[in-house]
């Protein structure tokens, strides 16, 4: 089983890369409710709604998918009032520019109110389709929670007015910080350090894509952040921005105290950043990115610093290295080639100073289109 060197702790589970479509295409999603993976099963099970809700044939759907989607309550702007006045700017002898109210056309009034009044009701029937659809959004939710999260959520104080009010996002959210382990309960310090643990520890499976490994990663980040800890914060790798980020800001336009309170100020979040990129890196599967964690160490020793500064970065590199983004090129050999025997020394990429990505000669890692997302 491929996995990193260090004690990784992950969950099981069918690869969702490539191959047949998933069982997922054919039946409802739920979310979960006990396991690792839980706050990463609560994102797919919202994008899985949100796709469903916009595939109804129920008036307003679009609305109710976007709304879900956002976790957000949609917000419906009513269009302005056309005046019968309008204010216009004009130029007298000298040059003086002065504005005035000037009547229009009844005609043209006309045509501006019937505008206004198709958008006003646009927008009052877009808002009552929303609050017809949010019972049927609510049952939705429902029926895809299990029988424990449910119960569990209807013990929270606020259910009721949540129930009564159909308030769809306000009930994601409820479910989102149980699957977040955010419940109303006094929090030991043994469960923050075990938040703690299960972060730093949790590695990628054999059988895990890239993007699975992505999403469950950042959902034990979210876990630990929805207590208020913080285990990626290294005063050193802060101060180390700080120095980076002043000199980056001097070269810019502004006084010496403005770029060294900026760099200051910025310097905590891509320390954050470049941390969690080179963790999600590390406890990478070793059977497939182990020599690819070789050769980005022999880079730095030589100078070169080609190691992710964040997540989205990290997973690039880990797709185009195992192939699951574009496929790199097979070098043919000539047939009948002799073979010759003895020693041979090869590179598997490359030369010395060749990309720790796509094993090109003529760039580094740091400048491969993998990396940058050119």
């Amino acid at each position: 089983m491929g996995k990193s060197n260090y004690h990784a702790r992950g969950g099981g589970g069918r690869s969702d890369s490539g191959g047949n479509r998933s069982d997922d295409d054919f039946k409802i999603r739920k979310f979960s409710y006990g396991t690792s993976s839980d706050a990463a099963n609560f994102v797919a099970t919202v994008e899985a709604l949100g796709r469903w809700l916009a595939l109804q044939p129920w008036k307003g759907a679009a609305v109710a998918s976007q709304a879900i989607a956002d976790l957000t309550e949609p917000s419906f702007s009513f269009p302005t009032r056309p005046s019968r006045k309008i204010s216009v700017e004009k130029t007298d002898a000298d040059g003086n520019v002065t504005t005035v109210d000037e009547e229009i056309e009844e005609y043209e009034f006309k045509h501006w109110y019937d505008v206004f009044r198709k958008k006003w009701d646009r927008v009052e029937e877009s808002q009552s389709q929303w609050t017809d659809n949010k019972t049927r959004v609510f049952a939705a939710i429902e029926i895809r929670c299990p029988d424990q999260l449910l119960e569990i959520v209807k013990g929270l104080t606020s259910y009721q007015a949540t129930y009564v009010d159909r308030d769809v996002i306000a009930f994601l959210a409820m479910i989102r910080g149980v699957s977040h382990n955010q419940i109303e309960t006094t929090q030991s310090t043994m469960s923050y350090v075990r938040g703690y643990v299960e972060m730093m520890s949790f590695g990628q499976e054999a059988n895990w894509s890239s993007n699975k490994y992505y999403k469950l990663f950042t959902a034990q980040i979210e876990t630990v952040e929805a207590h208020g800890g913080k285990p990626w914060h290294h005063p050193a790798l802060i101060k180390e921005w700080v120095t980076t980020l002043e000199t980056k800001y001097a070269e810019e336009d502004g006084s010496a105290s403005q770029f060294v309170e900026k760099a200051k100020k910025n310097a905590p979040e891509q320390a954050k950043k470049e941390f969690l990129a080179c963790l999600f890196l590390l406890m990478s599967d070793d059977d497939r990115y182990k020599s690819l964690k070789d050769r980005l160490h022999n880079n730095f020793v030589l100078g070169r610093d080609e190691y992710p500064k964040d997540i989205p970065q990290a997973t690039r590199m880990l797709k185009n290295f195992n192939h699951e983004g574009p496929k790199a090129l097979k070098k043919k050999h000539p047939k009948n080639a002799p073979t010759k025997p003895g020693l041979a020394c090869v590179q598997p990429h490359g030369g010395r100073n060749s990309c720790a990505i796509c094993g090109s000669d003529e760039h580094q890692a740091g400048q491969c289109d993998v990396v940058t997302g050119k």
